[in-house]
């Protein structure tokens, strides 16, 4: 089955990167965006706990993404809140 789907012109375009909840909870290493959903945070807490150190990601071409078992580390063992 072809992957690129005729648009409204009739030319060919890449199908929408639409991530499901099923595959986010499968898939390997998941986006900014997708991490911040998956852990019911903000893309801006994430982009912090990437900074801090706390948080690993890897940068694939342009694109920025954390192994969902470093995400899962996270949830397992939070961050203490610092006094």
């Amino acid at each position: 089955m072809d992957t690129l789907q005729k648009g409204a012109a009739g030319k060919r375009s890449k199908p929408t990167a639409q991530i499901s909840a099923e595959h986010l909870s499968v898939a390997a290493a998941m986006r900014v965006n997708d991490t911040a959903a998956f852990l019911g945070v903000s893309r801006a807490t994430i982009y912090n706990l990437i900074s801090e150190g706390v948080l690993p990601s890897l940068k694939i071409g342009g694109r920025r993404v954390i192994r969902r078992s470093d995400a899962l580390a996270l949830l397992h063992n939070p961050l203490k809140p610092t006094a």
